[in-house]
């Protein structure tokens, strides 16, 4: 499969099966700077913790940033927590992609590998590719697919939990 398709990909689904989390952390964020901005008396809309800087601006700040208050770093820490469990979870789903990427013959075929509410993401998105070479391609049969799932279902249930969470609001 192309790279650049396989890259697409899987920047189109973990960007639809994040978007509460990734709102979420944003969100989380701004209330965790906000607050330590009050705590501090300070108009510093970024923070130091544990060697780390945090900010919600693209911009670079200037000076030394004012440490988390006191009063926040369980809330921090909650939050990081939070942030490499998703981390995680992208870096699977990720690479469970890749794999199906290195399994199929033709790019319609993507489809077969990913759960059915994630294919309204793909079908636009792969007929910009080129086709690869299915003629000589013989598809995998619908037992070789089952079998893959079957063996990757944990990515797959990551993906379903997500588009439910992505439902309720969460």
């Amino acid at each position: 499969m192309h790279p650049k398709l396989i890259t697409a990909i899987v920047d189109k689904i973990l960007a639809e099966l994040y978007r509460a989390s990734d709102n979420y952390r944003l969100t989380e964020l701004t209330t965790i700077i906000g607050k330590n901005m009050m705590l501090t008396k300070t108009n510093d809309k970024w923070f130091g913790f544990r060697g780390e800087y945090y900010s919600i601006t693209t911009k670079l700040p200037q000076g030394r940033p004012v440490l988390l208050d006191r009063s926040l770093r369980e809330r921090m820490k909650d939050y990081l927590s939070y942030c490499d469990k998703i981390d995680s979870e992208k870096q699977l789903i990720k690479s469970y992609i890749i794999q199906v990427s290195q399994k199929i013959r033709y790019k319609e075929m993507v489809l077969d590998f990913l759960p059915d509410n994630t294919h309204y993401l793909l079908k636009g998105l792969i007929q910009f590719f080129p086709s690869l070479d299915s003629q000589n391609a013989k598809p995998l049969d619908a037992e070789e697919i089952a079998a893959f799932k079957e063996s990757n279902d944990k990515y797959l249930d990551m993906m379903r939990s997500r588009m439910v969470v992505n439902l309720i609001g969460g």
